[in-house]
């Protein structure tokens, strides 16, 4: 079965080709002057540069140019992922504060470039998971109170919370002919109207029944995505816009703490 592309989570039209060819050109030129002298990983400012992989683990998760108008307020761009309670608790605490729901446990956290990623879920279901995403981007001057699910930085933002550091996403859902609910909903969020999308489905992997919810919205430290995949008996609507008001601005990034 074909997986799904939403529209609303389809990244934007600028064109990456461009950047990663100029990546690897200066990538091949480091190994030259370098002589191939081994390096290490270290959660420092010389850790590996905006959009590499650790140690060929996990693929590049962007391409290693900021857009414009970002807020380059880190002092670290590299961490690899933890699974370490209080570490995932306090990076996820940089992208944004929330109240996840009853059982979500901190599962997994790390940060690559630009990008911070954190997950909460219940170990008695591995289909409920919160995962979350923030990056160093502003939304562009003018842009209004209201956050629509189709701004182009928006989309891009849930792209990357999607995924899963280039694996086979656990929240993308099956393509179907079925006519199964698929609605948006306008919250404040940070005293901005976000615009949220509910959907209903099933998950590509294993086939069960789900509702996926997902949006971005602006902090002070970027631009951050979430998405959250709830059991279809176990969704409500209000408790889900309730969690998401809940919503509160994140930490400093220099707060995140070492993990090694």
């Amino acid at each position: 079965m074909e997986e799904e592309r939403d529209i609303d989570n389809a990244p934007p039209s600028f064109p990456l080709k461009p950047i990663l060819v100029v990546g690897g050109a200066l990538a091949g030129l480091m190994l030259l002057v370098c002589g191939g002298a081994a390096g290490y990983v270290a959660i420092t400012s010389t850790a590996p540069a905006d959009g590499q992989s650790d140690s060929g683990v996990h693929p590049p998760s962007m391409p290693s140019d900021r857009p414009p108008g970002s807020r380059d307020k880190r002092k670290v761009n590299f961490i690899p992922v933890t699974h370490d309670a209080a570490a995932v608790t306090k990076i996820a605490a940089t992208i944004f504060k929330i109240d996840p729901p009853a059982g979500f446990l901190p599962r997994d956290a790390g940060l690559e470039g630009f990008v911070t990623r954190a997950a909460f879920s219940r170990q008695s279901d591995d289909v409920a998971v919160l995962k979350m995403a923030g990056t160093d981007w502003i939304m562009p001057p003018g842009a209004g109170d209201d956050i629509p699910a189709d701004d182009p930085q928006v989309r891009q933002a849930v792209k990357l919370v999607e995924s899963d550091y280039g694996s086979q996403s656990e929240t993308t859902l099956k393509v179907t002919r079925l006519e199964l609910k698929t609605f948006h909903r306008e919250i404040t969020v940070l005293g901005r109207k976000t615009t949220f999308t509910f959907k209903q489905g099933k998950r590509a992997s294993d086939n069960k029944p789900v509702w996926k919810i997902w949006g971005g919205f602006d902090t002070t430290n970027g631009l951050a995505a979430l998405i959250m995949l709830l059991p279809e008996s176990e969704f409500d609507e209000e408790v889900i816009v309730r969690m998401l008001e809940s919503i509160r601005q994140p930490d400093e990034p220099d707060q995140i703490p070492p993990t090694g």
